[in-house]
């Protein structure tokens, strides 16, 4: 046996936020946001005749661990699923309620409120207003739910008494209507006193009507419901005229007759058109109406005449119609509802701007509608988005209407131009475990999410429960829509689906490194050239990628500085030659800065001479520079000898020192040179009186490592300052700017144990770029 369990948590999808006045000003439609405004009211109509009762074998319901007394029938059904939905309702930051509820059911003898009063005392026609509208906050639920757990249809009295003997369809639409506008119903009970108070909210009836088995069908007393239209405030002969068409429903068609129109209940269909049509309330300005949408309980047996009479007052009524076979469906219709309603009462504070013509594009039967949102804080930056919808036809005007990608109608039902939270755009697509896929889409609209490519697992999933997943998971405003953290249904979130979508999901996995069109950068942006010899006419030709292997493409031509990278470095004699790895785009004068070379002296800025497509060349100072600088000693176990000059002939360095006593193979160290490349311990190669010479290396100088080159950048050059000789603790200091010296012994035999202490000053210079 399937048990209807309350399931309290992750019920509800998109209920309800903040709204603006009726008249605000044009300002406020783009940044008062947080504007509050009165919550929308939306009155349950039950069907709560004979059918209420009907066995519906294999479902039970169970609240707070107990089936209730309905549990295995239809009225059971409805009493969990009501309960759920009114339990699970959210309620505003401050605690204040979202939506108010209140509860009509068909009047009778013994029918009890939510105060246990007899509503059929007076008389046992028209409605029962069990429950008048009442705030959905913490203070209000409990009585509600404790009455909705109370139902009973056995024992005829007491508390929670709430079969009818008889149908009432129209007659109760009317008593809706009275009560709404302060009027009379047809149970004599006048409203005056506690009708609704006139404001800008919206006002609603849902209609759930019971055609479980075959005697579940629409009906009423004589002279009822027709006289009371006939004679309703304002009503036109256009309202007055029967409505007698031939509806099409998942019971089987019927076309509504002019005879027996009374008895049968067919003038709620009329009813719904003049409540949408009239005006509740002489102020505020406009037109204050009532949206009728209607819920069917529909069983093997279901009657096509209360199907079709459902569809007819969600139609003129300006709603829609539902339907539903079992709680899960009728849950899922009722939030669907609320989804709505939502979207209607808060019009400028949560989702998108009214569709507008002038934003939209048509091609064949193709809609694309360019979509925006402003700020909450009132900033500049505003959410946009481009989706695809597409013309349906409407089959009770004959007329086209937007549509969405399953067959649904895109806009609300209220028509204030905005779209519907259920609408599911063409290019949205989902993971088949999303919850709103599974639980609320049809067979066929799954089926029709798989023609259009409207299924991708690539979306974003909890790992722990799909339930809780999808990309906007970590947005709490959008937890609250239609689809929780997926995209699917976009609904009038500007945000969710469509082509942002695509390319989101499209950037979570693609690193675009390899040429358009390939698996890891399908994205097919192409440049354009204009003229010239090397132009191809072929835009998707790979010439005109738009790729960073593609060498006809430079930074330059942007208007901004290029980085390049380098391939080869190589130094002959004063002149430094760079080998790009591609078109460096640079041209002879340029100021191009080197970075990151070693050694450091390839680094600068430097004004460049192209050789050609990647190759250019750039002064710079030979290193180490001959002849050397500096006071300098070279000495070996003994008495140090001054050097006069010390000079370089590539790697052979030949120092003058008058008499210095050295022969060829005797090692001397070298100190004191402003170049350190100078200093260290060498062998003597040839030696005469006055002179002698040794080798040092270059090879580090003349094949550079290097990592990147920038144009138009600053680098950072270190400098050397000079090294210090200590001798028999005795410092003999040459300090360049910032330096210091550090003193140590001799090993005892004469020999100087040299230490030295290589110190760094930075200095910075000044970039010069092209214009």
């Amino acid at each position: 046996m399937n048990q209807i369990r309350l399931i309290l948590s992750g019920m509800l999808a998109a209920l309800l936020g903040y709204s603006i006045p009726c008249d605000a000003e044009d300002i406020d439609i783009y940044s008062g946001l947080g504007i509050l405004g009165n919550v929308p009211n939306v009155l349950l109509v039950l069907d709560n005749a004979a059918n209420f009762s009907s066995s519906s074998a294999g479902s039970t319901c169970i609240i707070d661990g107990v089936a209730t007394a309905m549990s295995g029938s239809v009225g059971g059904i409805e009493q969990c699923a009501l309960y759920n939905v009114v339990n699970g309702l959210p309620v505003n930051p401050d605690g204040s309620a979202r939506v108010n509820i209140g509860v009509m059911v068909y009047n009778s003898n013994n029918i009890r409120d939510v105060n246990n009063a007899n509503c059929g005392a007076v008389s046992s026609t028209g409605g029962c207003l069990a429950q008048p509208l009442i705030a959905m906050d913490a203070a209000h639920k409990p009585g509600l739910l404790a009455w909705i757990k109370s139902w009973t249809t056995t024992g005829g009295t007491g508390n929670g008494a709430i079969k009818a003997s008889g149908e009432a369809t129209a007659a109760t639409m009317q008593e809706a209507w009275a009560y709404y506008h302060g009027s009379t119903g047809l149970s004599g009970r006048s409203y005056a006193d506690i009708k609704p108070p006139a404001g800008c909210q919206k006002n609603f009836v849902i209609f759930i009507g019971n055609s479980f088995s075959s005697s579940g069908t629409p009906g009423d007393a004589p002279d009822s419901a027709s006289n009371a239209l006939n004679n309703a405030p304002g009503v036109t002969a256009a309202q007055k005229t029967l409505i007698t068409n031939r509806v099409s429903t998942s019971c089987g068609a019927f076309t509504f007759p002019t005879s027996a129109h009374e008895t049968k209940g067919f003038y709620a269909d009329e009813w719904a058109r003049y409540m949408n049509q009239a005006d509740l309330y002489s102020t505020p300005t406009g037109v204050q109406n009532i949206t009728t949408y209607t819920v069917g309980i529909l069983g093997a047996s279901c009657q096509s005449e209360y199907a079709a009479l459902l569809t007819n007052m969600a139609r003129y009524g300006a709603g829609k119609y539902f339907a539903t076979n079992d709680y899960s469906s009728l849950v899922v219709a009722i939030l669907k509802i609320l989804n709505e309603v939502q979207a209607v009462n808060s019009v400028f504070s949560s989702s998108s701007l009214p569709v507008s013509s002038n934003a939209q594009g048509t091609f064949l039967n193709q809609i694309y509608m360019g979509m925006f949102r402003p700020d909450a804080g009132a900033l500049p930056r505003w959410a946009g988005n481009l989706k695809q919808y597409s013309f349906i036809l409407d089959p009770a005007t004959g007329s086209l209407q937007l549509g969405d990608s399953i067959g649904n109608p895109a806009l609300d039902s209220s028509g204030t131009g905005f779209l519907s939270p259920n609408a599911v755009s063409f290019w949205t697509c989902s993971r088949t475990d999303n919850p709103y896929y599974t639980g609320t889409l049809t067979a066929t609209q799954q089926a029709l999410l798989a023609a259009n490519g409207q299924t991708c697992a690539t979306d974003p999933v909890s790992t722990v429960d799909p339930a809780t997943g999808g990309f906007w998971i970590n947005y709490p405003s959008m937890l609250n829509s239609a689809g929780k953290g997926f995209d699917l249904p976009d609904g009038e979130l500007v945000e969710k689906g469509g082509a942002g979508q695509r390319i989101r999901l499209t950037n979570l996995s693609d690193d675009y490194s390899d040429p358009a069109g390939a698996t890891t950068n399908p994205r097919k942006l192409y440049t354009y050239c204009p003229s010239g010899t090397s132009c191809n006419a072929d835009l998707t030709n790979a010439a005109n990628a738009f790729d960073t292997a593609n060498t006809n493409i430079t930074a330059v031509m942007f208007g901004g500085s290029s980085s390049v990278n380098i391939t080869n470095l190589t130094r002959s004699g004063t002149t430094t030659t760079v080998t790009t790895a591609g078109n460096h785009g640079f041209t002879t004068g340029d100021s191009i800065t080197i970075a990151n070379a070693t050694p450091d002296n390839y680094n600068g800025t430097f004004t460049i001479a192209v050789t050609d497509a990647t190759h250019f060349t750039y002064p710079i100072a030979e290193y180490p520079p001959t002849p050397a600088t500096g006071t300098y000693t070279a000495s070996k176990p003994g008495t140090p000898r001054s050097i006069l000059l010390l000079t370089r002939s590539g790697t052979t360095m030949t120092a003058i020192s008058l008499a210095h006593g050295f022969t060829v193979g005797n090692t001397v160290t070298l100190s004191g040179a402003n170049q350190p490349e100078y200093n260290g311990t060498f062998t003597i190669t040839n030696a005469t009186t006055d002179t002698f010479t040794f080798t040092i290396s270059a090879t580090e100088n003349r094949y550079p490592r290097w990592q990147h080159l920038h144009q138009h950048s600053e680098s950072d050059r270190r400098l050397p300052v000079a090294l210090h000789v200590h001798r028999n603790h005795q410092c003999t200091e040459r300090v360049s700017p910032g330096g210091g010296a550090n003193c140590g012994p001799n090993d005892g035999n004469g020999n100087d144990q040299l230490q030295s202490r290589l110190q760094y000053g930075q200095s910075r210079h000044a970039d010069r770029c092209r214009g």
